[in-house]
């Protein structure tokens, strides 16, 4: 058994052609090179960079807010330059850290949240600095310092003792340049996810409002800010809530004890956390003991729709989804509805509209609260209005919106994909298993 601490484990993994140095070391790095003072003006102003502005590496400027120091929170210390890499000590195994990489010349501060790291040399450059934090050598040693439970965090002087691998200057370039360039793909990856999810709203609010050929299938109601449409209590649908082992449906004259004795099996049953916006996800239903005759009336049907009734979300309340071929004969939690369309809505429409804007803002405007969770009632539900247009119109927008969202799933699997790739490729190279200058790695990138 090995009698090394984590951090040397964590730090043994570096290349061993390199040398290493502690994050505060002369000539090197230092580590809160600057902070201000009680003495500063009171009307000195500044850009706040706190915690909650950044998310693995990207800083929200839209949370950055303009502050004068006599304003300011007393966590506002930290002085940040061009090139600093602000390491979050706070909770650090969720990666909030980020990089000044920023040309303003406006004046900026972090939060003392944040460790902010500072090259000093030629021997480790800002650019390669940037990725550190995010290697999971760095992420060991952070993890092996923090203490608390609630709040864990990383005390500064822990902070200066972090291990850094210090590559040939060239090499650090090199790795620098290859993770800047998959950072500028992730990046244009993800505008063009935002960019589809925009696009992917209008169309839905178009098709839902004027339908395929833009007559506007549905007329304003004179009273009401909603569309003059069929009331889902005309149209012959089905609507049950979910009691599953509470409202027993027995047919025989047996009691209810001697219905459960001998005669309970595992059942499959789906959970709101199955239940995903348009379909259902599979990889982890759990199971429960009840009798046939308990679960008969609440088996579910292919393509029947399953509607989120309650969750500590309110954008998350009247989630729907489509129960696919291989979740027949299941049942589900009583956090759930069930909807059993008959002819007039097609189940795809109908999952379509269950989770559009227009179905959000009624859930949102009707939903109440129980013990901190949201909820809707099934004489809400009942009360829902849901456009009926002509069959043909809805198997139209139904593959309209089919084929949009396919795309924006590409976008997104692109997305996910290169990140994964980064998220590989940093560990392989600032622990130099993969070698830069090698001509074979020359080559495969």
């Amino acid at each position: 058994m090995s009698s090394r601490t984590p951090i040397e484990r964590a730090v043994a993994t570096y290349c061993s052609a390199w040398s290493t140095s502690n994050a505060d070391c002369s000539g090197i790095s230092r580590v809160n090179p600057e902070a201000l003072t009680s003495r500063t003006e009171p009307d000195f102003s500044f850009r706040y960079i706190d915690i909650g502005s950044v998310t693995k590496g990207v800083i929200n400027w839209a949370d950055v807010q303009t502050i004068q120091f006599h304003d300011a929170p007393s966590r506002a210390r930290r002085v940040v330059r061009s090139g600093d890499t602000l390491i979050c000590t706070v909770r650090p195994l969720l990666g909030s850290h980020a990089s000044a990489d920023w040309s303003t010349d406006d004046a900026m501060v972090c939060s003392t949240g944040f460790a902010v790291l500072r090259c000093c040399g030629d021997g480790l450059l800002p650019q390669f600095a940037k990725h550190l934090p995010f290697s999971e050598q760095a992420s060991r040693q952070l993890a092996a310092w923090q203490c608390g439970t609630s709040y864990p965090a990383v005390n500064e002087r822990d902070v200066r003792k972090l291990v850094l691998p210090l590559p040939p200057p060239q090499e650090q370039a090199a790795i620098a340049r290859l993770l800047e360039s998959l950072d500028v793909a992730i990046e244009c990856a993800r505008t063009a996810v935002e960019a589809a999810r925009v696009v992917r709203r209008a169309l839905l609010a178009d098709l839902l409002t004027r339908g395929i050929g833009g007559d506007g299938y549905l007329r304003r109601h004179a009273h009401k800010d909603e569309f003059a449409v069929t009331p889902v209590g005309t149209v012959p649908v089905d609507w049950r809530l979910s009691t599953v082992a509470c409202e027993l449906a027995l047919q025989t004259g047996i009691t209810l004890n001697e219905a459960r004795r001998g005669l309970r099996d595992q059942h499959r049953y789906l959970r709101v956390a199955n239940v995903r916006r348009y379909d259902v996800d599979l990889t982890d239903v759990q199971q429960l003991g009840a009798t046939d005759i308990e679960l008969a009336p609440r088996r579910l049907q292919e393509r029947d729709l399953l509607v989120v009734e309650g969750h500590a979300n309110r954008r998350e309340i009247g989630r729907c989804a489509l129960v696919p071929p291989v979740a027949v004969g299941m049942t589900f939690q009583n956090h759930l509805f069930r909807l059993r369309t008959k002819g007039e809505i097609d189940p795809d429409f109908g999952c379509l509209w269950l989770n559009s804007e227009y179905a959000q803002r009624y859930w949102d405007a009707r939903c109440g609260t129980s013990s901190g969770l949201n909820t809707i009632n099934q004489r809400a539900l009942r009360r829902l209005a849901v456009p009926v247009p002509e069959a043909s119109e809805q198997r139209a927008i139904v593959r309209v919106a089919a084929a949009q969202r396919s795309h924006l799933d590409q976008l997104v699997a692109s997305h996910t994909a290169l990140t994964e790739l980064k998220r590989g490729l940093l560990d392989e190279l600032l622990t130099g298993r993969i070698r830069l200058g090698e001509p074979a790695v020359t080559a495969a990138s």
